[in-house]
């Protein structure tokens, strides 16, 4: 073993540019995706598009084709794309040899990589590929790169994350029970397991790593030529799609990978791998499949790869990858080669199977972005996994979201820089440490070899009993560590212990011992018993077996089957579970059966079918809040509560037409509600009809007209002109204006005040809607009003404001007057008022109460012009006098 520890930082990429878009048979090419979800072109590789043909152009396209998929100047020149100059084009998958069939049956043929000139914009070019006859998608070519983090510091003295003992402050039992696993059921790999490493280029003459690497026994090594008949020349261990070429270029980030799935265990010599074996007995086989290569500036077409694994044999495929821009959506062509992996590995040609396990497991890294978001990570048919430290809280960089489905020690070291991240295998027989869900993935992988490594051709295993299996005995108590991250780290961290009793030590499930149906429309909702095992553990999932027609519980084949987890499912008050079985035909009989199944999702003995009849199908329902009339006066705003449901529990689209009215808004509050705001102000006086539409999965609609009426605008009245005295400079009077208006809506008004003469009073408007009068010299003003209403109508009036001699105990006017004359007092009270002619003649003489803002008047109809004597007692001391001129 050599003493040497190296960090690393891998920086690599694979780049994809374009756009993708769906094709109905029949049809056109669809439009590129909507805007916003378009791929920035810094995560795409300029001048490389992949794109999918209709079957007459793949045909044609394939007679010019190479042994390796390349089309000769013929084939180039067939795939004329206008404005693009296309310069090269090959196969997207390697297509001939044993398994051709399959790959036609899957569609493999049917996709090419293009190249064009570099500096033509991506959207163009996908623009003139949609347009071109004959081509029914164009995707774009990824940038891809290693899913770990960089670090620097060279030494790693234990693997933490296969026996985490609490030193350097981490915290004991955060790991992947590894020593535990192995300490207890002495199981550390065989090479009847096959794991292909995507990835870097891995060192397959490390020493640590050589006596554990896949070898393909049926290819002569370095004569050029494609001895087994699988389509790829010299490919000993495995196949360099970068370069092409069967030479594998050794990197630490795909060794470093390799590691920790088989690094030979127990021989005297650098790390242990989780399912290397233990020496001298051999661990599983490490496939390379090499992606990304430091010597070109251009990755692979990934694709290949998952073709090439399922063809030779691997049963698991390690991503520990991703793209340099993660695509806001699953790439068609990465589902068709994930799919391919997931449905054939581990089968002949003729679908036989040929090792331990039907089907491939696909393990992808969740990536580094500390985002909730990646693809193809994020895909359901894989397991993705994110990150922890070694403290047992999610890594800083780790992806994360309700599309992860596992967490493992991927290293953190902000936490501890010399000790925190995995260490493992490095190109040229070094070792060293790096952290990132590139590092978390590859434990992921181990552990499914590792319990892969217990089954046989003749267990009926499948890949989705080991995805079920890794997913459910995950420990879910690494949550206490991560409460804030709680549902969006998996169902927990990686636990090989768990997951190799689970795998050897699972009774099967006891059987359903009944089960009850209900019917809503094209729905089966179905109550059913959980059944346990022989020791006692509840069911894991709950089967439906269907069909139209009739079948027996012990021939299975054609009939359909939906899944359940018990775990998730509504529970009645006796302990039965209730699951819903949707999406069936209308007026159609189904024969029904249940099973349960164990946490392997292995099923129990299946019950006897049940007839069942779905019902036809009936429209949605809408109801609202306040089913009143509906009638706005002209400023007044109302909202309405719109609750859409349907009786056969199907989902529902609602929509809805406000005929073009600027007023009336409808928001979209849920799934099943609707808010509806009208807003008179912005309508015309009249009648009017809106609707709400809600329409189920099958186009069945209800349409709820809303009839609504707007009323006339009533304006603002002027009631009469109001007085206002103030007694002396400096003081004050609060005015309300509502005192001379009126509005028949009751609309709240705004006013509008005009001042003949500021000299004599100010004014300042209150928050509450009041007018402060502020008297400043004695004299008389009169104050325009307008009051407008919030549709625009307006009325005008004035108030008359004076502001008196304080000085003087009464006044008189107007003075000269002609039809009348006031007094006002500066005291309220009962008043002798007495007018004397200028002969001393008394004309007029009475009591009155008199006061600052509730004068006297006296009528001069009578009184000939002259000069008169006004004498006023209050009865509190000498009376006052005064006088004024009759006109």
């Amino acid at each position: 073993m050599k003493a040497k520890i190296i960090i690393q930082i891998a920086v690599c990429s694979l780049i994809l540019s374009g756009c993708a878009s769906d094709i109905l048979e029949g049809q056109g090419p669809t439009a590129p995706p909507a805007s916003g979800t378009e791929i920035p072109d810094r995560g795409t590789v300029p001048g490389r598009m992949t794109l999918k043909t209709d079957e007459d152009l793949a045909d044609r396209l394939l007679e010019y084709a190479d042994a390796n998929g390349k089309l000769n100047e013929d084939g180039v020149a067939l795939l004329s794309i206008p404005g693009l100059n296309v310069t090269e084009v090959s196969t997207a998958f390697h297509i001939g040899g044993k398994f051709e069939a399959r790959q036609r049956a899957a569609g493999l043929h049917r996709w090419f990589t293009v190249s064009y000139d570099e500096e033509i914009p991506v959207s163009k070019a996908s623009d003139a590929a949609f347009l071109t006859e004959g081509i029914e998608k164009a995707e774009p070519v990824m940038k891809m790169r290693p899913a770990s983090v960089s670090m620097n510091d060279p030494y790693y003295q234990f693997q933490w994350h296969y026996c985490n003992t609490g030193l350097d402050g981490f915290t004991a039992g955060v790991d992947i029970k590894l020593q535990q696993a192995w300490d207890t059921y002495e199981v550390f790999g065989n090479n009847s397991v096959t794991v292909a490493v995507v990835d870097q280029g891995v060192d397959y003459d490390h020493e640590d790593l050589k006596g554990n690497m896949w070898v393909n026994e049926d290819e002569i090594p370095d004569n050029g030529k494609d001895d087994d008949g699988n389509g790829y020349a010299d490919d000993v261990n495995g196949y360099n799609f970068v370069a092409p070429s069967g030479v594998i270029y050794p990197q630490n980030h795909g060794t470093h990978v390799a590691g920790t799935v088989s690094a030979v265990n127990n021989n005297g010599i650098g790390v242990c791998g989780v399912a290397g074996g233990r020496y001298p007995d051999q661990g599983v086989r490490i496939m390379a499949l090499q992606i990304m290569d430091d010597r070109y500036d251009y990755s692979a077409d990934v694709r290949q790869a998952f073709q090439y694994a399922a063809e030779n044999g691997a049963n698991i495929i390690q991503n520990s990858w991703s793209y340099e821009v993660s695509p806001p959506y699953m790439l068609d062509v990465d589902k068709v080669a994930i799919d391919y992996f997931i449905d054939n590995a581990g089968m002949d040609e003729n679908g036989e199977q040929t090792g331990p396990m039907k089907g491939g497991l696909a393990v992808f890294a969740a990536g580094n972005s500390a985002e909730s978001m990646s693809y193809p990570a994020a895909y359901d048919r894989v397991i993705a996994v994110a990150a922890v430290g070694p403290t047992g809280r999610y890594a800083y960089y780790t992806n994360y979201g309700e599309w992860v489905d596992i967490c493992a020690p991927g290293g953190d070291i902000t936490i501890d820089s010399d000790y925190a991240g995995v260490y493992s295998t490095f190109a040229d027989d070094m070792y060293g440490t790096e952290q990132g869900t590139s590092m978390a993935c590859p434990h992921v992988s181990g552990v499914a070899a590792l319990v892969l490594s217990t089954r046989t051709q003749e267990d009926g295993f499948t890949s989705d009993n080991l995805f079920k299996l890794i997913v459910n005995t995950a420990d879910p108590s690494i949550y206490e560590y991560n409460a804030d991250r709680r549902g969006m780290l998996g169902s927990g961290i990686l636990d090989a212990a768990a997951a190799l009793g689970a795998v050897m030590d699972t009774p099967q499930m006891g059987p359903v011992a009944g089960f009850s149906t209900e019917v809503a429309g094209n729905s089966i909702i179905f109550t059913a018993d959980v059944p346990e095992d022989a020791r006692g553990n509840g069911a894991s999932y709950m089967y439906v077996y269907y069909s139209t027609s009739s079948f027996s519980p012990d021939d299975l084949d054609g009939v359909d089957r939906a899944e359940f987890k018990v775990s998730g499912l509504e529970e009645t008050e006796d302990g039965k579970v209730i699951f819903t079985l949707d999406g069936l035909e209308f007026n159609t009989t189904y024969y029904c059966a249940v099973a349960a199944a164990n946490i392997l999702g292995e099923p129990s003995a299946v019950t006897s079918p049940e007839a069942v009849s779905t019902k036809e199908n009936r429209a949605p329902e809408i109801t609202v809040d306040d089913d009143s009339e509906l009638v706005l006066r002209a400023s007044e705003t109302a909202t309405r509560l719109y609750t859409v449901s349907d009786p056969d529990r199907q989902s529902v689209e609602i929509t809805w037409d406000n005929r073009g009215l600027s007023g009336v808004t409808f928001v979209k509050l849920s799934d099943s509600e609707v808010e509806l705001t009208v807003n008179a102000l912005e309508l015309q006086a009249g009648e009017y009809e809106c609707s709400i539409t809600a329409t189920d999965a099958f186009g069945l609609s209800t349409v709820l007209p809303v009839k609504f009426t707007v009323m006339e605008n009533n304006i603002p009245v002027f009631l009469e002109a109001a007085e206002i005295c103030l007694d002396g400079a400096g003081a004050t009077v609060l005015f309300n204006p509502y005192d001379c208006f009126s509005d028949g809506d009751n609309d709240a008004l705004s006013f509008h005040y005009t001042a003949t003469n500021d000299r004599v009073v100010s004014f300042v408007e209150t928050e509450d809607g009041l007018v402060e009068f502020i008297a400043k010299a004695p004299g008389s003003v009169r104050i325009a009003i307008t009051a407008t209403d919030p549709k625009g109508g307006s009325a005008a009036g004035v108030v008359n404001v004076v502001v008196r001699d304080s000085d003087s105990a009464f006044d008189i006017y107007p003075n000269p007057a002609r039809e009348y004359v006031k007094i006002r007092t500066s005291e309220s009270g009962i008043y002798d008022v007495k007018v004397l002619s200028s002969s001393g003649n008394v004309l007029y003489d009475k009591s009155a109460a008199i006061s600052l803002m509730q004068p006297l008047e006296i009528g001069l109809a009578d009184f000939p012009p002259g000069q008169y004597t006004v004498i006023l007692d209050g009865g509190n001391g000498e009376p006052e006098t005064g006088s004024f001129v009759k006109l």
